[in-house]
């Protein structure tokens, strides 16, 4: 695919519009169950509602504090991309609004910066570049091989950049955890772009069809179908047996993993003693630490999953 850039001012009434008749990138994590912030269900319905105005479903979410950081953050990681990773005779640019050409034009990307030759001054992009800050621990090393140790989710969220705008290099820079900058280079492994573009124009054409994602287990999906029924009137409804007995057996099973894991905390507390950490076959299990509430138990992060291309098993 080789997209188009559009004239579309950022934040705005109209770049709202342009993003709820499209897929972006950060929709493609939610299509694919990878973002905390967004189901497939609770999406379909958030852009069912900026679709046709006289819907109801939510009020919109004040930006949290962490996107606003990340924003600020981007001149900032920007500075020590091209410092530190620009390649000589290249220039860092504006992203810009890009979506594809003809019946493609539902594909739409908002890049932080492209990449550009700087030698005659071209307007094709040679690659994108993303920054994020990101608090997690699932950061690791770059082994040079277009599959560096990065979430998931971002990785899906610049193949998708990388395809509309089309260019075959992404590059993310990240402030980690650590106060640490690091750069990864991503590069599309066969097949990834084919699934991604697949399950994205799934859920398009699901929307015009009216036909939404199922019910699934994410809090978002459950935040969702709250907002589609907000008021209580003094009707009844019968249910079906077996999802009455489904419901049953979650709430039990739900005070069941309550109880057990209350279990396990003092098991492991007393295993521990004083020590401030417990570890087994080479790999920290938890940390006690000190609160005004007294001692808490602190499970450790659970280790860092090796890098590997996108699949449809990956993400099932």
């Amino acid at each position: 695919m080789s997209g188009r850039r559009v004239g579309v001012k950022p934040n705005t009434p109209a770049w709202l519009a342009w993003r709820a008749h499209g897929v972006t990138a950060t929709d493609v994590a939610a299509i694919l169950g990878l973002s905390s912030y967004d189901s497939p269900f609770s999406l379909w319905w958030k852009k069912k509602v900026a679709r046709e105005p006289g819907l109801v479903f939510a009020d919109a979410a004040p930006q949290s504090k962490r996107f606003a950081l990340g924003h600020a953050m981007e001149p900032v990681l920007e500075r020590f991309f091209k410092a530190e990773q620009t390649p000589e005779g290249w220039r860092v640019g504006s992203g810009g609004c890009w979506q594809g050409k003809s019946n493609l034009a539902w594909c739409r990307a908002t890049p932080d910066r492209l990449l550009y030759d700087a030698g005659p001054r071209t307007r094709t992009p040679v690659a994108v570049v993303e920054f994020k800050t990101d608090a997690s621990n699932q950061f690791g090393e770059d082994p040079g091989d277009g599959v560096p140790e990065i979430p998931v989710i971002y990785r899906a969220q610049m193949l998708w950049q990388m395809m509309v705008v089309g260019v075959d290099v992404g590059w993310l820079t990240c402030l980690t955890s650590r106060m640490q900058v690091k750069h990864y280079r991503v590069l599309p492994q066969p097949g990834e772009i084919d699934m991604l573009h697949a399950a994205a124009r799934e859920f398009h054409q699901s929307l015009a069809a009216g036909d939404p994602p199922d019910l699934d287990g994410h809090e978002q999906t459950l935040a969702a179908v709250r907002a589609l029924y907000r008021g209580v009137d003094d009707s009844t409804v019968e249910i079906d047996g077996d999802l009455a007995l489904d419901f049953a057996k979650a709430v039990e099973r739900r005070k069941y993993a309550t109880v057990f894991e209350s279990e396990m905390k003092a098991r492991l507390l007393d295993a521990m003693g004083e020590a401030r950490a417990a570890w087994c076959d080479g790999q920290k299990i938890a940390t006690r630490i000190e609160t005004k509430r007294g001692v808490q138990l602190r499970p450790a992060t659970a280790p860092r999953p090796k890098p590997q291309p996108i699949t449809e098993e990956k993400i099932a």
